[in-house]
Parts: C-alpha cells; structure tokens; sequence
C-alpha cells in the first residue's frame, strides 16, 4: 500500500507542473534575418559568430531554442560531405550549452507547400542519436535543438508507465 501511496504522489507532482511558455509561431521558427545569427539568445558561455553563407551556396539553417524561447538562428552551408544530424549536434555543441536536448528536423515538402516535421530522439545513455534517425541534412532543412527541462525523475517516471 506504500508504494501506491508514493507513486500517487509522484503522479500528482508531475500532472500539476506545466509547461510555462508557449510555442512561437511558425513563420517566427522559420524566419532568419538576412543569414545572421539573431541576437536574441543571450549566453555568456558560446560566442555568437557570425555564420552567413553566400546566397548562391546550398544551406539549411540550426536554430538553438532555450527553454524561455530565446532562440539564436545559423544559416549553415552544405558541404560536398554528407551532413548528418549526429553531426551538426556535435559542431553545435547544443549538449554542452544545454544539457539536455530535444531535436526537431523541418523538412520542405516536395510540393513546397510547408513542411514536414520530424521528432529526432536522442538517446541519453549512448549519448548519440539512434543510427535509424540519424538523417542526411538536405537543402532548405531546418534543424531545431531544444533544451529539454525534464529531470532524471521524469524518466523513472516515464519508465514506471511502460
């Protein structure tokens, strides 16, 4: 009966806390002012370089979203090599900056009529994302690093309702 007790209480403690802030819009997600970083996202510990392309050079752009919303926008060059999520994680050094990180690709769709988008997992333990989502980055891609703010608590929790 204690252990009912215990996971009642933790399921209340999760059920009661939200998330404060809410989503931009979607034209502000897919906005970057003319190539630049955006100076939006303060951070005294990564540098904001500036890191414009040419606008005849293939490109998709990184955005770095903290947990307020505060975001900072790169617009990336493709290079001859193939550019892998895995990949622009590590340049990013997002891991590093956040902690913890929800990944998000925006694909154009074919039609050009929106975009398709795609939940990236990590995998925490690995500390990499899995083989089978590790997609090649494609012209006009958006790829967005979230800081994620759930806890280790939040995962025994997850684990519990499997």
């Amino acid at each position: 009966m204690h252990r009912r007790h215990l996971l009642v209480i933790f399921s209340l403690c999760y059920a009661t806390t939200g998330c404060t802030t809410l989503t931009p819009n979607l034209s502000d997600v897919f906005s970057v002012s003319n190539g630049q970083a955006t100076k939006e996202f303060k951070s005294s510990e990564v540098p904001s370089p500036d890191l414009s392309t040419p606008p005849d050079v293939p490109s998709f752009v990184v955005e770095m979203r903290g947990s307020s919303n505060q975001s900072q926008k790169f617009k990336r060059p493709l290079t001859d090599e193939a550019t892998y999520v895995q990949g622009v994680l590590v340049q990013s050094n997002a891991l590093k900056h956040f902690g913890r990180v929800k990944i998000e690709l925006w694909r154009q769709r074919p039609d050009g009529q929106g975009y398709h988008k795609l939940d990236i997992p990590y995998d925490r333990k690995a500390k990499m994302v899995p083989p089978g989502f590790d997609y090649a980055i494609h012209e006009g891609d958006r790829l967005i690093f979230m800081e994620d703010d759930t806890s280790v608590l939040d995962d025994m929790l997850q684990s519990l309702g499997k």
